[in-house]
């Protein structure tokens, strides 16, 4: 998928849940890095076209790797799946999140939620991104990124 061309919701469900099937190499687990923000800077403002996207949806296409999907959930959230190490994954969040620290007019969230290796629904992982709080069962595999305010 391109960068330059964020998939729908919809689409970007599907795309985890084939991402979830295995076979995964031994190490790797599947992950999304939720990321949210508030613009508070042009909040008044009108919406613009869908085709256009905000300056901060570049950052995050910019933070990409080849194989990564980024999907549009939102007006003003996206997310990012990945497939790598879970301290890859962190890493690359915690980037991004510093690409967005500082934005005038922006208070952005960024999340990470990393499927435990088993089978697990693509809704439910994304959940776990968008909420930033384990199930019981999932330890540690669920991270919020501070992004300054």
């Amino acid at each position: 998928m391109s960068a330059q061309h964020p998939v729908s919701a919809r689409r970007f469900l599907e795309c985890v849940e084939t991402a979830l099937e295995p076979p995964l190499r031994a190490l790797d687990r599947v992950g999304i890095i939720h990321v949210s923000w508030a613009d508070t800077a042009r909040i008044a403002a009108p919406t613009a076209p869908a085709e256009l996207q905000p300056p901060e949806a570049t950052v995050v296409a910019g933070h990409m790797v080849d194989d990564d999907v980024l999907g549009r959930l939102g007006d003003r959230e996206y997310a990012v799946l990945t497939v790598a190490r879970p301290a890859t994954i962190i890493a690359r969040a915690a980037q991004l999140a510093s690409a967005l620290q500082g934005r005038p007019g922006v208070t952005a969230t960024v999340d990470v939620a990393i499927s435990t290796g088993g089978y697990e629904p693509a809704r439910l992982l994304l959940a776990r991104a968008r909420a930033a709080t384990p199930p019981d069962d999932a330890g540690p595999s669920t991270a919020p990124i501070p992004v300054a305010r």
